[in-house]
């Protein structure tokens, strides 16, 4: 029974040792990483990209402030996205860096709402070519190529 018990003792302590181990980078791990290669797409992405951004503009139109509006929660920590179409939820994954930024695997619920289906089509088909963003005055600004498509303000 004693050597059971030392036995299993033993177990947790290598298993306690081994996650709390780091990997050190050598210097070869560092010569081959990403931002040695390409150090403008390898930082890392705006803190402020982290909230709840509404959509004001799709293509150049500002969006009626009393109708249905997309609403988009950013998690690049985490890299998803969650939120309402004009309509329907929407939910995808994201990458973002200091630049870029690139929203792909994007669903939604089906709910069939009229006239919102098309600004919510265009919505996404907005996300799906999104580029690069900037935020300035508190806004999110979405583009593709030199092309500003969409812009948010933040909610919260």
């Amino acid at each position: 029974m004693d050597k059971i018990i030392l036995i299993l003792i033993t177990i947790a302590a290598l298993c306690w040792v081994a996650c709390n181990t780091h990997k050190n980078k050598t210097p070869d791990d560092t010569e081959n990483s990403p931002a040695t290669e390409n150090p403008s797409e390898s930082e890392q992405w705006d803190q402020r990209l982290h909230d709840i951004w509404l959509l004001t503009t799709l293509n150049g139109k500002e969006l009626d402030i009393h109708s249905p509006r997309p609403q988009l929660e950013l998690f690049p920590e985490e890299g998803r996205i969650s939120g309402q179409g004009s309509c329907n939820r929407i939910f995808g994954q994201m990458t973002a860096t200091a630049k870029s930024i690139n929203f792909s695997q994007i669903g939604t619920t089906k709910k069939h709402c009229g006239e919102w289906m098309e600004r919510e089509a265009q919505f996404i088909q907005e996300l799906e070519r999104a580029e690069r963003y900037l935020i300035k005055d508190g806004e999110l600004l979405v583009f593709w190529g030199d092309l500003l498509t969409m812009s948010f303000t933040r909610v919260d």
